[in-house]
């Protein structure tokens, strides 16, 4: 390493290799960065010299979904999640499902109605909660009809009603949810509107609204949804979905299962009444 003292200085320069000047004045106009290795940089001031830069276009972020429903078979007639409505039959028409008489002495079911096992044994508890929160036995008025009983009910509602009104009350055979064993239509006599409307304003009624999911079970016609359910407003028919799809249901105020589940409305029949 050489040294000279220059004139008229009154100390020692060190004369340093061209490469650690280089760095040292870099130092000394303030702001000498290294380009990082791994990122591709773009000098600010000399843009004429990238005519043809042109980024890489990032690749969209692409989620992807889950296989629609794969847990929640909507099709299937033995479904505990089958959708049945105006739009929708089951799979067989005539599907028949295993059966068994709900028997309680918390329920009123002198008719000796009968539903899928696992639906009976969720009405069981659910009579059970409402003798013991105050409501009194609920009465079992009609749960499981088959596909015969279900015509023979169909062409009695167009005699009595017409056949207008007839669809809004009733369910053509093989459209009907009771077909399936997972339905039930519930009542408190002593408190009147048994099968009716007014029902909804009882206190059995609001009771069986408002902790009927508790049990796996839903209001399945709700006031004012005739334009998605094709059925009038119907407090009294429930429908079992399991304790877990009717927490969700619940909690996110959901008024149908076609809502639900994200299904169009099935205000009519695709095929018109013959």
């Amino acid at each position: 390493m050489a040294k000279f003292r220059g004139k008229n200085q009154s100390g020692w320069f060190v004369l340093l290799p061209p490469a650690v000047l280089a760095v040292a004045a870099g130092f000394v106009f303030g702001q000498m960065t290294l380009p990082s290795e791994s990122v591709e940089q773009k000098p600010t001031n000399f843009d004429f010299l990238y005519v043809d830069y042109n980024p890489p276009t990032p690749e969209p972020t692409v989620i992807q979904k889950p296989d629609p429903l794969p847990n929640f078979p909507l099709d299937e007639a033995d479904s505990l999640f089958v959708i049945v409505n105006k739009q929708r039959p089951l799979d067989p028409i005539d599907y028949t499902p295993e059966t068994v008489v709900v028997e309680s002495d918390s329920l009123d079911n002198g008719r000796e109605i009968e539903l899928a096992p696992i639906a009976a044994e969720a009405m069981i508890e659910m009579g059970k909660a409402a003798v013991d929160e105050g409501i009194g036995k609920l009465k079992l008025n009609s749960g499981f009809r088959s596909f015969d009983y279900q015509s023979e009910l169909f062409i009695a509602k167009i005699d009595q009603y017409g056949e207008a009104e007839a669809l809004e009350r009733s369910a053509k055979p093989g459209h009907s949810e009771h077909q399936t064993g997972l339905a039930i239509d519930v009542s408190k006599p002593s408190e009147g509107c048994e099968i009716m409307q007014c029902f909804g304003n009882t206190d059995a009624g609001i009771w069986v609204s408002e902790n009927s999911w508790r049990f796996g079970y839903i209001v399945r016609y709700e006031l004012d949804q005739t334009p998605i359910t094709g059925y009038t407003y119907e407090p009294w028919h429930l429908r079992f979905v399991g304790k877990e799809l009717a927490e969700k249901y619940h909690q996110g105020e959901y008024k149908t299962l076609e809502e639900f589940w994200g299904l169009p409305a099935a205000a009519d029949y695709l095929v018109p009444l013959e």
